[in-house]
Order: C-alpha cells, then sequence, then structure tokens
C-alpha cells in the first residue's frame, strides 16, 4: 500500500493524490480527467505550445486560454482546425 501510494506520489503529484482520495470515498470516476491531463502534459512537453499538425502548423498558442481549457490537445495536435475550417 506505502509503495502505491509512493508511485502515484512520484507519476502525478501531491494534488493528484489528494483527489484520487477523495473520489475514491465519494465513488467517482476520474479516469478520463486524468488521461486528458496526462496526454496534455506530454504534449505540452513535446509540442511547447506550438501547433504540430494540420492547416496551422507551427502556430505559437496563448497559455492564457479562455474557452476550455481541454482544446488545448486538439489544437495542438492540428485537428481543431478541421472545426474551424
Amino acid at each position: 500500500m506505502i509503495s502505491q501510494i509512493q508511485r502515484i506520489l512520484k507519476r502525478d503529484g501531491l494534488s493528484m493524490l489528494l483527489i484520487r482520495i477523495l473520489a475514491k470515498i465519494l465513488h467517482v470516476d476520474i479516469g478520463f480527467r486524468a488521461a486528458k491531463n496526462k496526454a496534455w502534459k506530454i504534449l505540452q512537453a513535446k509540442y511547447n505550445l506550438v501547433v504540430g499538425h494540420g492547416p496551422f502548423k507551427g502556430m505559437k498558442l496563448s497559455n492564457d486560454v479562455w474557452w476550455s481549457p481541454n482544446d488545448r490537445i486538439t489544437q495542438t495536435l492540428g485537428i481543431y482546425e478541421q472545426h474551424v475550417l
């Protein structure tokens, strides 16, 4: 049990560990949100807020968004623009 907590702490950080504990107590599934956050961290590290594919490839994205932060994944991958075009 201690090693599992240490693994989660190392992988996700203290805030995510506390969220997981609270979700477990409240019987709430957070898997999808956690997966999106993990995907965003990977894309952010790889592309550094620059569109990686599509018609806007190379365009710098703002870190300050007024729409849903979840759109960052599709914008970075260049698939958000299909809806715009």
